[in-house]
């Protein structure tokens, strides 16, 4: 249930399809008659004044009782990205914070009732040679596939959403252990999957007091991009 970069016949560089979770037909229909709108592609972005690239991302999603999407957005090691804005909407389980980095990594959640579906991926600007556009390198960390967590934490025990994750099993019933470093990420999108009406960003941070200013210039290519500090 991946969508990957794949080299062309020639051997040139990938296509610039970013990796994300690959839902069926009646399922993207389902999230979309419920109103959850989760956003996992990353788009490559031109700053002027810099003359360089970076990455633009939207934590996003949503759930209703029985299924939800969410997507945040780390660094390489796992820490929260500074917001360039949060963003605010009449509707809920939409876009959350927008982020801009020069590399990230998307950590992608579905959930239908108690199965989980999860997807790690890094992707980072790249220059292309021979006068070819610049693109989106996306590589995958982990995939977790039919992940299981019994707690209902769209309800009855929603008072430990961000504190735990599902489990998750290889095809020959070994356990398929989570990166440690992006533990606290894929918790935070576990609750994402769960939380019904969800309006706020439950990963991306607001930048600290320096940060503000240096963000904002990310955006308008005045500067170089920041991410967390890991």
């Amino acid at each position: 249930m991946t969508q990957k970069n794949d080299a062309g016949q020639d051997g040139n560089r990938p296509k610039p399809a970013p990796v994300r979770l690959l839902l069926p037909r009646t399922a993207r229909e389902k999230l979309s008659g419920a109103g959850i709108y989760c956003q996992p592609r990353v788009s490559l972005v031109h700053q002027r004044s810099a003359q360089s690239h970076a990455l633009r991302a939207v934590e996003s999603g949503g759930a209703v009782r029985q299924f939800g999407h969410y997507v945040a957005f780390c660094d390489p090691s796992g820490q929260p990205i500074p917001w360039l804005q949060p963003l605010e909407s009449i509707t809920a389980n939409g876009p959350h914070a927008v982020m801009i980095a020069r590399s990230l990594v998307s950590v992608e959640m579905y959930r239908v009732e108690h199965t989980y579906e999860l997807l790690i991926s890094r992707h980072e600007a790249r220059s292309a040679q021979n006068g070819k556009p610049p693109f989106v390198f996306s590589q995958p960390l982990f995939v977790g596939r039919q992940g299981h967590l019994a707690l209902e934490l769209w309800g009855r025990d929603k008072e430990v959403a961000g504190e735990i994750a599902p489990e998750f099993f290889t095809h020959g019933g070994e356990r398929n252990e989570i990166p440690s470093r992006f533990l606290g990420v894929v918790r935070a999108v576990t609750k994402g999957a769960a939380y019904l009406s969800c309006d706020v960003a439950l990963f991306a941070r607001a930048p600290e007091t320096g940060e503000t200013a240096a963000v904002a210039r990310a955006s308008d290519g005045s500067a170089e991009p920041e991410v967390a500090a890991g």
